[in-house]
Formats: structure tokens, sequence, C-alpha cells
């Protein structure tokens, strides 16, 4: 018996030079097909031969074939859900990096940052030294109690200014001509300096998150620790063991300190002094 010309093991789609030198296609209907570049009108396709040891040739091959693709099938799962489980970690890290960076940059609670500095008094004293001929577009009554409201809120002069419609500029113009809304504002800058002492104090000593990127997602946070800052605020709290030497008589003489004596409980940071009016020319309202 002639040996048949092509393997038996082929799968659809292998191609073999055939005994007359032409190329040969296995299709699906289990036959040898001429390619077509090299096809005549009178070739028939060549049927894999059906004997015992065809078919279980047949039979094994179509076993290894399956075995591949239930592998490469296993293989894809298994990547797919490595890929997943990686971004499912990678957008966990990212939303807990986002938590952390909200948490420490959110505004102070309100209840925490408003004091109610300001009684009805206070804002009867501001609206009584209003002039009856105050302009529609200048300082009215309205306009100054809105300002000291967002003052006490937001601690900025210039957000406040925006929220009542004037300058920062015609801030300053007016604290000389109005002694009541003077006292009101430096009474919210004092209180909101405390607010910001308190905060540069946690920052150095806890630290500050930041984010970090990788490939350009966000992947988590480090914290940075502010030397510098810590640094300064000993020196401002314990003047005499940190502040340096050519500093040291100006701390005695405006702290009044005695270095002979036993170092006392820090003292606190200075409050501001409350603006003297009328400002001296390019003084606070040009800073």
């Amino acid at each position: 018996m002639k040996p048949f010309p092509f393997p038996l093991d082929a799968e659809p789609g292998d191609t073999a030079t055939g005994p007359d030198g032409r190329t040969y296609r296995f299709d699906y209907d289990w036959c040898w097909h001429v390619s077509h570049a090299e096809r005549r009108p009178d070739d028939k396709p060549i049927p894999v031969p059906d004997d015992p040891e065809t078919r279980a040739a047949e039979r094994e091959a179509n076993l290894a074939f399956n075995a591949r693709l239930k592998a490469q099938e296993a293989a894809e799962r298994d990547v797919f859900l490595a890929e997943a489980a990686a971004k499912a970690a990678r957008e966990t890290r990212a939303a807990d990096a986002r938590a952390v960076l909200a948490a420490q940059d959110s505004r102070p609670d309100p209840d925490d940052q408003i004091v109610d500095l300001y009684s009805k008094d206070d804002y009867a004293a501001v609206i009584a030294e209003v002039p009856p001929n105050t302009r529609v577009d200048g300082w009215t009554a309205a306009r100054r109690v809105l300002f000291l409201e967002r003052l006490e809120e937001q601690g900025s002069i210039i957000a406040a200014a925006r929220a009542a419609d004037m300058s920062r500029r015609a801030v300053y113009r007016l604290l000389p001509r109005a002694p009541a809304f003077a006292a009101a504002f430096a009474n919210a800058l004092r209180h909101h300096t405390a607010i910001l002492a308190d905060t540069l104090f946690d920052r150095a000593i806890h630290g500050h998150q930041v984010p970090v990127f990788h490939g350009g997602e966000l992947v988590g946070t480090r914290t940075v620790h502010h030397d510098a800052l810590g640094i300064y605020l000993l020196r401002v709290r314990d003047p005499l063991n940190y502040a340096p030497i050519d500093e040291l008589e100006r701390w005695k003489r405006e702290r009044a300190l005695d270095a002979g004596a036993e170092t006392p409980e820090p003292p606190a940071l200075p409050s501001p002094r409350p603006p003297e009016w009328p400002l001296p020319h390019g003084g606070a309202g040009a800073a």
C-alpha cells in the first residue's frame, strides 16, 4: 500500500508540499486541497484515508489540539485575573491616598474655627458708624457686615473683600475711618493667626502627606517632615536654648527673658499687634 503523502496528525489550516511539488492546505472537510495559486481545473481534494491508524492519529491530534487550546485559555484567564487584581490594588491604593490627601487638605471643622467673634452689639457698633450719605456702591452697612462674616469664616482679607464686592485697598482705606470695623477686623485676624500657628505646629511635628505617582497614576502618599519649620518654631518657643546667639539679646529685650533663670515653660506664640491707624504710606495696605 502506497503511504499517504501528507502528515496524518495535521490540523485544519496546516500546509504541506504534495508529491507533485505543489502546496496543499488541510481544510475542515479533512481533505487536502491545492492552493488557489497552483490549482488546476482537474484537481480534486485528497481525503485522509479512513483506517484505524488514521483515526487514532486524528483522535490524538484533536486531543492535543484541545489540550493546547485549554492551556492557552487558562493562561489568558490567569493573566486577566492577575491584571484585574493588580488594577483593583492600584485603585484601592489611589483611593486611600486620595482620602488621606483630602482629609489633610480639607478646611478646619467650622465648629472649631468659627467661635462667634462678633456679637450683636459689635455689629450694631459697626452699623452705627456708617455715614448716612454712603454711596450704594461703597461701604454700606450690608457690605461691612458681609465682609466681617466672610473674614471670620475664611481668614482671608482678599476673599472677604471679593465677597463684599470691594477691593483689598478699599478695606485698608476704610480702617482708619471706622474704629468699630477696625476692631472687629483685628479681632478676626488675631483669631486666624492662632489657627495658623496650631496648623504649623501640627505640620512640624507630624509632617505633611504628599502624593506619590508612578506611571502617571496615584499610587500612595509619603510623609514629608519640614525641618526648617520645626527649627524656626523651636527658636520662637524657646529662644534661650534654640535661638542663634546673635539674636539672643533681641529676644531678651523684647520678651524680657532672663538667661540666668531656669528655662520657663515655652511661651506661646505672640499674638499679632492690632494695626495702628492711620497706616503709614506703603504700610500694611501695600504689603
